[in-house]
């Protein structure tokens, strides 16, 4: 049934829905005119199933005011929580939204915003926080929005001073669409360009609030490179004003007879300058620490180095290369043998490695400390992971939800297409077997889920047996919940691939 207080839609269908049929996804619109909602409790959270498979909720013109992580929202794809009266956002209140694409928060009561409200929210593409009564903006509040297109401020009441100066070099160095946002305080500054605040503020004030590091160096790596090949640094950095008398160089011990090219440019509309140095023709004269100095009359100075190390064409190497796996396309730069390569992750805050070998070949990489791409592995590690005595579900709700998933109601089952797919279905029906003899059910429930993951593409499972001996887990714990239950009448395990 659908909610209390909410009417409901399905993907396929124009009029009102009680219940989802397989396939078919919901659309929710909850409270509002003439009922307002004070908060998510008022609705009926009860029905998983339902929930599990929402694609959009519309919660606009209420009156909630605080966001806790009320909902777990898989697969929603579109939030509208505008014209409320939410003051305060928790910093995991949408933990469980990954999916999420589209988050609408405009016209409320927010003021301040943090940074780690947005961390789950790496899908997200469209945020709008107009007329939100926002004046701070954390450091880094948009960093964990890799997917952000468009971004939404006006109207609010922006502070802009030293804690707001982040804002305008994330603004030139992504690609989302900002608008022309403007300061609203002090009086000295209202009207002025968010983007432009180094040209308007006096740095000498900030202090330790200028970001340490505010030279952009591009690229901002040591670099490996061979005799003969061609390199570009170059070197963005602020100054206070138009006005200002700064300087702004290249320092290297043999740069005055080294055979390079310095361009300096100011480009004051952006309130930066750069300066770049171009080697046409690398010679081992170019070895060494390469910095950037920027110094100005108001006693700020910024330095950053690039090591550029030069190569005789004799020495061994292992080449560029390209890798990728469950965890993002990796790109390798050339390097010595015997040292490990370290690449940010596709996704998630940790690195990858990779080794070159002794005979100038890659090792296997480790992605280890990143996080998967998919979000049907996504997904699937949750409910592996998840620890049913700490939620306010049973093993059977999280089981018949898993059963959801893999049975094409959910997500396509073409879509389980990684090895380690498996091996989460494996270790999410080993984790809920602890729960049978409490709760009625849950061994025929886990019994669906093995018999439905048997119809996984055969490669994917054989693959998934050689690097995880998942299948044979499988068919171990269909065995285990059998005798534990005797009655297995109308479940068919199925085929398990072992190679």
């Amino acid at each position: 049934m659908c909610p209390s207080l909410c009417t409901c839609r399905t993907n396929k269908a124009d009029g009102a829905a009680s219940e989802p049929l397989t396939g078919e996804f919901l659309k929710l619109k909850c409270g509002g005119s003439p009922t307002q909602i004070t908060e998510l409790k008022e609705i009926d959270l009860s029905n998983q199933h339902l929930w599990a498979v929402v694609v959009s909720l519309n919660l606009s013109g209420n009156a909630i005011s605080t966001l806790s992580r009320d909902l777990h929202l898989p697969i929603l794809q579109k939030l509208d929580l505008s014209r409320n009266q939410i003051t305060l956002i928790e910093s995991d209140a949408f933990y469980n939204m990954t999916s999420l694409q589209r988050l609408d928060l405009s016209y409320n009561q927010i003021s301040n915003v943090y940074k780690d409200i947005f961390k789950s929210l790496v899908n997200l593409e469209r945020l709008n926080l107009a007329q939100s009564h926002i004046s701070v903006l954390a450091t880094g509040t948009f960093d964990y929005l890799v997917g952000l297109t468009h971004l939404d401020l006006t109207g609010n009441p922006l502070i802009c001073d030293c804690d707001l100066l982040w804002v305008g070099d994330w603004a030139r160095n992504t690609s989302v669409k900002l608008g022309n946002l403007k300061c609203a305080f002090p009086d000295n500054m209202v009207g002025k360009p968010v983007r432009k605040l180094k040209i308007f503020l006096d740095l000498s004030t900030c202090g330790s609030v200028l970001p340490s590091n505010s030279l952009i160096v591009k690229p901002s790596q040591d670099q490996v490179v061979f005799e003969g090949d061609t390199l570009t640094l170059s070197c963005n950095a602020p100054f206070a004003s138009v006005a200002a008398k700064y300087e702004l160089k290249w320092l290297h011990p043999m740069l005055e007879v080294c055979d390079v090219n310095v361009t300096n440019t100011d480009m004051q509309e952006e309130g930066l300058a750069e300066t770049t140095v171009y080697f046409p023709n690398i010679t081992n004269h170019h070895t060494g620490n390469w910095t950037c100095m920027y110094s100005d009359q108001n006693h700020i100075r910024h330095n950053f180095s690039v090591e550029v190390l030069v190569l005789s064409n004799k020495t061994q190497y292992c080449p560029t290369n390209y890798s990728i796996n469950n965890k993002g396309l990796y790109s390798w730069p050339q390097l010595l043998v015997n040292h490990t390569a370290v690449v940010p992750c596709r996704s998630g805050d940790g690195s990858a490695y990779r080794y070159c070998k002794a005979n100038s070949t890659w090792g296997p990489m480790n992605t280890t400390e990143c996080s998967y791409i998919s979000n049907v592995t996504k997904l699937l590690q949750q409910f592996a992971l998840l620890n049913v005595s700490l939620v306010q579900y049973s093993a059977l709700n999280a089981t018949e939800r898993l059963a959801m998933l893999i049975q094409e109601k959910t997500y396509p089952i073409a879509e389980i297409t990684d090895p380690d797919d498996v091996m989460f279905i494996a270790d999410a029906i080993q984790n809920y077997m602890q729960y049978i003899g409490e709760e009625r059910d849950l061994g025929s429930a886990l019994l669906d889920v093995i018999s439905a993951a048997m119809n996984i593409t055969p490669s994917v499972m054989t693959a998934a047996e050689t690097s995880h001996g998942s299948c044979t887990r499988l068919l171990r714990a269909a065995e285990d919940i059998s005798n534990f239950t005797g009655n297995v009448q109308g479940h068919k395990v199925g085929k398990v691939f072992v190679t």
